[in-house]
């Protein structure tokens, strides 16, 4: 994408196809300029569903209701994530509902992003049901500002590596760990100003 100011639904992204491990489906601003996607409703990119998927180099500005990017298994139930292998790196999302909304995933990459103002989580990752998802890294993003919490990590998830990572100034939590996030990593984050808790690490409740 060249740089400008997309607006309107018209500029959504909804890949009908998948990528594959030699040929990944790169959606990617070009280098050294600025693109903006502006007054969309309900999300930017929706990549539901999808695989082998790269997102690199947005500015999103919300309106509230509008998800920066919607990923995830679309069904409960399934034997394995449909939703696999795919990046988000360098995106701003300012005033959005979240940056990042993903339920059900293996292979998840989360890097040099930035999150504030929205109204409700900044980044939200989750697990689809019972069925585990695996393999998330969240790394080297910020956080700030938005009205619940900075990151959350929610349900039946292993191999979660949060790294360096800076949250401050979240109504709720900084970073918020619940409902059987196991056998992970949380290291070299950074978290000031919380609402309610730095991090916030909780199970289910039988």
């Amino acid at each position: 994408w060249r740089a400008g100011t997309y607006t309107g639904n018209s500029s959504r992204v909804a890949p009908v196809v998948n990528g594959t491990s030699s040929n990944p489906i790169t959606f990617m601003a070009y280098p050294g300029e600025a693109v903006i996607l502006s007054n969309l409703t309900n999300f930017a990119f929706s990549i539901a569903d999808r695989s082998y998927i790269t997102i690199d180099g947005f500015t999103i500005a919300g309106a509230g209701g509008t998800v920066g990017i919607a990923g995830g298994d679309n069904l409960y139930g399934a034997s394995s994530n449909i939703f696999h292998d795919v990046a988000v790196r360098n995106v701003e999302c300012a005033g959005c509902f979240r940056l990042i909304l993903v339920g059900g995933y293996d292979n998840l990459l989360i890097e040099h992003n930035v999150a504030h103002d929205s109204t409700e989580n900044g980044f939200y990752a989750g697990a689809k049901g019972d069925l585990l998802s695996t393999n998330l890294t969240i790394r080297q993003n910020i956080a700030y500002k938005n009205a619940w919490n900075g990151f959350h990590i929610n349900g039946n998830q292993s191999n979660v590596i949060q790294d360096q990572n800076i949250s401050y100034s979240n109504g709720i939590g900084n970073f918020d760990w619940q409902n059987g996030v196991h056998n992970s990593f949380f290291r070299s984050n950074f978290s000031i100003s919380p609402g309610n808790g730095g991090l916030n690490i909780s199970s289910y409740v039988s």
